[in-house]
C-alpha cells in the first residue's frame, strides 16, 4: 500500500565537502506525520544530512528518494515544490522586513494572490504571537521569536516534510520549551518533521523515532522511548549530567 511508503528515504547516502568525506553509507525514513531526531556528537554530520536532502550537497553514492522518486540530482527549488523545506539555524529570516513580509517571502516559490494570503491566515490562526506582531521589523525579534517566525515562513509553502537544523541552539530554557511545543503543534497539523537537534533528551521525549550517528555513519537506530532507555546511547551520548548540551 502507497500508506506504508516512507515519505524520505536515504539509501547508503554517501557525501561531504570538496574532498572531505563526512557521511559514509548512511540509511534514514522519514514516515508521513511522523518525528524523526537526528542526534550525535559535534562533528558526527547531522547538519550535513540535511544539506544533502535539501540539494545544497549532491549525493557521491547512494540516493535520496521523496515519495519514492529519486530527487538526489534535483535543484533546491524543485525540492520545495515537491514538499520539503528547510529552517536553517542562522540566517533564516528577512531582518529588514515586517513579520508580515516575512510570511509572504516564505510562499513566494509555491502561492500567489489570495491563495497566500489564505495559508498566511492559517499560520496567524495557529500562530496568534505572530500576528500581533505582524507589523514590527524581524530586526528586532528575539532569538527565539526569530526562530518560531522562520518555521511560520516554512508553513506558508505548506510542505509535506519540513527539515529542522538545530531549532533550539543558543535559546534561553524558557524559549526552548516553546520551541518544541511549536515543534508538536506542527505535527498536530499532520506534518512531518525531521529535526537535527542538541538538545537530544528534548528531542527525543518528542519524537517517535531517532538516529545517533557518529563520524558519518548509523551509531543506533530506532523507538526513541528505546534509545532514551538504551543503556549504550545513555552511557555515550546521553550519560553526564548535560552531555545532551553538545548532541
Amino acid at each position: 500500500m502507497e500508506s506504508s511508503r516512507p515519505l524520505l528515504s536515504l539509501d547508503a547516502l554517501t557525501t561531504g565537502y570538496q574532498r572531505m568525506q563526512v557521511l559514509s553509507g548512511l540509511h534514514l525514513t522519514v514516515n508521513p506525520s511522523e518525528i524523526v531526531s537526528i542526534i550525535g556528537p559535534n562533528g558526527a554530520g547531522k547538519s550535513t544530512v540535511l544539506k544533502a536532502i535539501y540539494g545544497f550537497l549532491a549525493p557521491w553514492e547512494g540516493v535520496v528518494r521523496f515519495r519514492g522518486e529519486d530527487i538526489s540530482h534535483l535543484p533546491v527549488v524543485a525540492r520545495v515544490k515537491k514538499g520539503m523545506i528547510l529552517v536553517h539555524q542562522n540566517d533564516n529570516i528577512f531582518s529588514g522586513l515586517t513579520l508580515h513580509e516575512n510570511l509572504e517571502m516564505g510562499g513566494y516559490l509555491i502561492a500567489r494572490g489570495s491563495l497566500l494570503k489564505e495559508r498566511i491566515d492559517s499560520v496567524y490562526e495557529q500562530f496568534p504571537f505572530l500576528y500581533k506582531k505582524r507589523r514590527q521589523a524581524a530586526r528586532v525579534l528575539s532569538g527565539g521569536e526569530r526562530q518560531l517566525l522562520a518555521i511560520g515562513m516554512a508553513l506558508v509553502s505548506e510542505p509535506e516534510l519540513i527539515l529542522l537544523d538545530e531549532p533550539s541552539m543558543g535559546l534561553a530554557p524558557r524559549m526552548m520549551a516553546r520551541i518544541f511545543e511549536w515543534v508538536g503543534r506542527i505535527h498536530e497539523m499532520g506534518k512531518s518533521i525531521l529535526m537535527v537537534e542538541q538538545n537530544a533528551r528534548q528531542a527525543l521525549a518528542i519524537s517517535h523515532r531517532g538516529y545517533v550517528l557518529d563520524l558519518g555513519k548509523n551509531r543506533f537506530e530506532g523507538r526513541a522511548t528505546d534509545l532514551l532507555e538504551d543503556p549504550k546511547v545513555l552511557s555515550l551520548y546521553l550519560g553526564g549530567e548535560n552531555s545532551h548540551e553538545n548532541l
